[in-house]
This record gives C-alpha cells, structure tokens and sequence, in this order.
C-alpha cells in the first residue's frame, strides 16, 4: 500500500503506440490503481499544469482519472469509504483551486463526470449520475437539461473545434445550458477535508458477524479492480458501512 505520507507513487507509463507516446504522462497512476491516493495523482498533475504553465505549452485537450470514490468496500489494508470519498473530493477540488488561479483561468473548462453511477434502483434511474462544468463561463447553478456522457464529448470536440467520430457524438446534444456569455473570473478556494484521509478499515481479527463477513467479501470477492468486482454486492457493503443494520433499499419497480 501507498498509503505513507510523502512517500512518492512509483509508477512509469509506456505505449507501443508512436502517436500516443509523446503525450500521455509518463508519472500519473492508472485510474485501475487504488494503492495511490487521490491526493498523489493530484500532486503529479499539479506538478505537470505548472510546468505547462511555466513553458507556455498546455495541451489543449488534458484527460485523467481520479478513481479513488469507488473505494475498496472495507477492504481491510485500505482507508475507509469516507477515508476514500473524501480524498476523491479534496483532490477536486486542489485542481479546480490551482486552474482557477492559473493564467489560463479565462480559456479552460473542467467537465466532471463518473465512469458510471454504480447506483441502484430507486424513485430515480440508476444510470443517471452527476456532471459538473467549472470555468469562468459556467452558469453556476442547476442545470436540468438530460445531457449523457456523449453530450460531454460533442461539447469538447466543438470547443477544440474537432469533427464528430460518428453518428452517435454528431447527434449528441451539446451542453450550451451549462453556459453563459458573460465571463465571471470568480477564483476556487478548497474546502480542507473534515474527514482524516488515513482513516482505516478495521482489520478482520477486530471484526466479527457481517462486518466480518463484508471485510472479507471486500478483500477477496468484490473489489478485484476499479469496476472488476459485483456492483450489487459492493453497494450493499457500502450501505453496511454507513447504515449499519438499517434494510437496505429494495429495487424500483
């Protein structure tokens, strides 16, 4: 595990690919690899931004993963869900912080997303999940317009002026609601984290009924790689967590 503070991720990235090579970073952790926290990818990529920033040479297009709000159930070894969720957020928000006071503020936007929502059947869909836009652009407010993940692509490709792939992102629906005209250079301060990043699942000899059984289920079953393991199993692990032996919810009809 990665989790000693300080302790640098050792991690190199390589292709096979000649087009690829030049522009991938070579340091950033895989978004598969939970033993790095959040808050050392957000290190490495800080570190690149302010070089791009120094060098006047910023891609104009910059993608990576910050998997750790998947978590690892109670996963013994690893931090807490909290623990997890928290370091997700705080790692956010140090990005969104150091673009926002950056010389490039006024021409970048931060599109947010997950993967997917690994949500479960309620009053709602459980596909649908969260998207967040920040830039000095942004409405900063709701927006309840139904966009998906391709709406997310269309709009980057009409930002960087590129043609659609396919059908599929031609047709999309761009996300011109989550815009407005009027510029607003309104910096990000980050909110410090109320939840200790080092704080551990407990360890099996500590645990005893279903909090036992879950801890195992975690470490041997369920949580093999981000999205590797049962989404129904970890869902129900996680409520556990939080909700001790509250039912769980059952699946809308």
């Amino acid at each position: 595990m990665k989790y000693k503070e300080g302790k640098k991720p050792e991690w190199y990235n390589s292709t096979t690919i000649a087009r690829i090579k030049p522009i991938i970073s070579s340091t950033y952790p895989d978004c598969d690899n939970i033993a790095f926290t959040d808050q050392q990818r957000t290190d490495i990529f800080m570190q690149e931004w302010k070089h791009f920033e120094q060098t006047d040479s910023l891609p104009n297009l910059m993608i990576l993963s910050l998997p750790n709000d998947h978590t690892a159930g109670t996963s013994p070894g690893f931090p807490t869900p909290n623990a997890m969720v928290a370091d997700n957020d705080l790692a956010v928000g140090r990005i969104v912080d150091m673009i926002s006071k950056s010389k490039y503020w006024d021409s970048t936007v931060i599109i947010i997303t997950q993967d997917e929502s690994q949500s479960g059947w309620d009053h709602i869909s459980a596909y649908r999940t969260f998207g967040l836009t920040v830039s000095a652009y942004s409405t900063g407010k709701l927006v309840t317009s139904n966009y998906n993940q391709t709406s997310m692509l269309r709009t980057i490709e009409q930002i960087l002026g590129l043609p659609p792939m396919n059908i599929m992102d031609a047709t999309a629906r761009l996300m011109t609601d989550c815009f407005v005209t009027k510029k607003n250079m309104q910096t990000y301060n980050t909110i410090p984290n109320n939840i200790p990043l080092n704080e551990m699942n407990k360890g099996l000899f500590s645990l005893q009924g279903k909090a036992k059984k879950y801890a195992l289920q975690s470490q041997n079953e369920v949580f093999n790689e981000v999205d590797g393991g049962e989404d129904n199993a970890m869902n129900r692990i996680i409520w556990f967590y939080a909700k001790g032996n509250a039912k769980y919810p059952k699946m809308g009809k």
